[in-house]
This record gives structure tokens, sequence and C-alpha cells, in this order.
């Protein structure tokens, strides 16, 4: 048995790179695919915010608990959601201030680093 190894949605290879490209690298494009077709919509920053917690980072969440998580793999994705958030554009709230819940002024935006 050469090939890589499915176990529970995820995917076993024999190298650590093998892994990381198919577990982490296919789910960024869907995330990134999921935003194009999101930005022709033209969200508020609630609803944007509502996009990136729940149909992309669930996409991420289980492979990131279930594998060691490489750092460029979560500043990737924190770009892709702030790029997403802000149009391109510069961050006008800080992160800090996004991740807090909804009721001490935040959007409780997933935290990928914690």
């Amino acid at each position: 048995m050469d090939g890589p190894i499915h176990i529970l949605g995820l995917i076993i290879c024999k190298t650590e790179v093998e892994s990381i490209k198919y577990n982490f690298e296919i789910r960024i494009r869907k995330i990134r695919t999921i935003f194009n077709m999101w930005k022709q919509r033209h969200l508020s920053l609630k609803g944007k915010g509502t996009v990136i917690n729940s149909p992309t980072a669930s996409i991420l969440v289980y492979s990131c608990n279930a594998l060691d998580t490489p750092e460029n793999i979560i500043k990737e994705t924190d770009k892709i959601f702030c790029e997403f958030l802000w149009n391109g554009g510069v961050n006008k709230i800080a992160r800090n201030t996004m991740i807090k819940q909804i009721e001490q002024g935040g959007l409780k935006l997933i935290d990928m680093t914690s």
C-alpha cells in the first residue's frame, strides 16, 4: 500500500509535506471559492463574519484539531479571512476586537491561532 490513507476525512501520507498539501491546501482553495461567491453579495461586516465562522472556518477546524497545523497555514488562513472581511483593504478594526464576543463589541470571529 503505497498511496495515502484516508481516515475519518483526513488524508495521511508518508511525508508531512504531502499531508499538508492534501489536507490544507485543498481546503484553502475551497474557502477562496466560497469567498469569491459571497463577495458578489456585498454583505455587511456582521454578514461577512457569519460567512467566515459558519461555512468556511468549519472546513479547516477539524483538520487543524486532528493534525499538526503549520504556522504558515494559520497565517495564510488569517490573511484570507481579513481580505474577505475588509474587501482586500487594511484592517479597520483590530483583530483582537473582532474575535471578542458580540456583547463586548466584537463579531465573535474565529481565532485560528488559538
